[in-house]
């Protein structure tokens, strides 16, 4: 071999005959994006689920009074009663009523935090995080 010729090195061969493999850290970024959208992907279909659940009991209330009765005993059916002169107040419907719609308020919270959160993780994990803002990268 003449000493003008550039020589071939072994690793010149091996970038070529072979693929580069992506590195753990691209690989790890790759399934926690996987992972973020999942969540937000199962927090929204949750949310229309919660959404419709509340649609037909506004259209149908005669659909959910089987609900509603079975809390109402589950709360003390007899026991909440008020009696005035003139009416008695059932008091463990409204109990009833109450414990149902913090249940669904206490769900939309939930389940926007997992939207949320899956958020957050795909945001962490992007590589566009550095051209992001501070105050974005913060969450403020």
């Amino acid at each position: 071999m003449r000493s003008d010729q550039p020589r071939h090195r072994p690793e010149d061969h091996d970038s070529i005959l072979a693929p580069s493999l992506p590195s753990f850290g691209t690989v790890a970024r790759f399934a926690a994006t996987l992972i973020g959208l999942t969540l937000m992907i199962a927090g929204a279909c949750y949310v229309i689920s919660l959404a419709t659940m509340l649609l037909k009991a506004i259209t149908d209330p005669t659909g959910v009074a089987g609900l509603v009765d079975t809390w109402q005993q589950a709360v003390g059916q007899e026991s909440l009663q008020v009696n005035t002169e003139q009416v008695t107040f059932n008091g463990s419907r409204v109990l009833a009523i109450a414990v149902l719609g913090g249940l669904v308020v206490a769900a939309g919270w939930l389940l926007l935090s997992l939207i949320t959160t899956g958020a957050k993780v795909v945001t962490t994990v992007s590589a566009e995080r550095k051209s992001l803002p501070k105050d974005a990268r913060r969450g403020g």
